[in-house]
C-alpha cells in the first residue's frame, strides 16, 4: 500500500476548535485552553479562509531549538509559564480534520493533508506534521532511519487509506539490577 508517513511529534494530543468566532483547544483529559498565541493565529487563518467552524486534531508541543520536544514541556509551560516568550513557543501540529464547516473527514488522507497544507502551510505556530508519501518497506525503513535514528524523532506514523494507521517507534531494552527496596 501507499502510505503517508508523518514525523511523530512528542506532545499532547488536542483538538483545535473554531466556532462562533472563537478558537480554543481541548485535550482528552478535558483541559480547555484559550487565548494562547497559536490560537490567535488559528483565528486569523480561519477568518482569512472564510471557515465558520472546524475541529482539527493535532499535537500540542513546545518548540525547542536544541532538542526534540517532549510532552512534559507542554504541561510545564502551559500550567506555569515564566514569560510571554514561553507562551510563544507553544505550537500546534495538525494531522487530521475531524470537521470543517459541517463536513466530516475526507475519504482519503491525501485530500485531508492537502486541506491541512492549504489552511496551515504558511503558518508559523500551526505547521502540519511533516509528511512524505512512501510506497514500500525500504522507503519506510529509510525514513525511520532518517527521522528516528538520526534526528531523534519519537517515531513515525503511517497512514494508508487501504491498510490503516500504524505508529512505529524504536524499541528500547534495559538490563537492570534492583540494588535495594523498602516496604511501607
Amino acid at each position: 500500500a501507499e502510505y503517508h508517513a508523518s514525523r511523530k511529534v512528542d506532545g499532547e494530543f488536542t483538538v483545535l476548535n473554531w466556532e462562533g468566532g472563537e478558537a480554543f483547544s481541548i485535550n482528552p483529559g478535558g483541559t480547555v485552553r484559550l487565548g494562547l498565541p497559536w490560537l490567535e493565529e488559528a483565528k486569523r487563518l480561519f477568518q482569512a479562509a472564510g471557515i465558520q467552524s472546524a475541529k482539527i486534531a493535532g499535537e500540542l508541543f513546545v518548540h525547542c531549538e536544541d532538542r526534540r520536544p517532549r510532552v512534559h514541556d507542554v504541561t510545564k509551560i502551559a500550567r506555569n509559564p515564566k514569560s510571554d516568550d514561553d507562551l510563544e513557543r507553544i505550537r500546534f501540529a495538525p494531522f487530521d480534520i475531524v470537521e470543517l464547516d459541517g463536513e466530516g473527514p475526507s475519504e482519503t488522507y491525501a485530500s485531508t493533508y492537502q486541506s491541512l497544507e492549504a489552511l496551515f502551510g504558511k503558518s508559523k505556530k500551526l505547521q502540519p506534521v511533516e509528511t512524505r508519501l512512501v510506497k514500500d518497506r525500504s522507503a519506510i525503513k529509510s525514513l525511520f532511519k532518517e527521522w528516528v535514528e538520526e534526528e531523534n524523532a519519537e517515531g513515525i506514523v503511517l497512514r494508508s487509506d487501504s491498510a490503516g494507521i500504524f505508529t512505529l517507534k524504536p524499541r528500547h531494552t534495559l538490563d537492570v539490577v534492583v540494588v535495594g527496596f523498602t516496604e511501607s
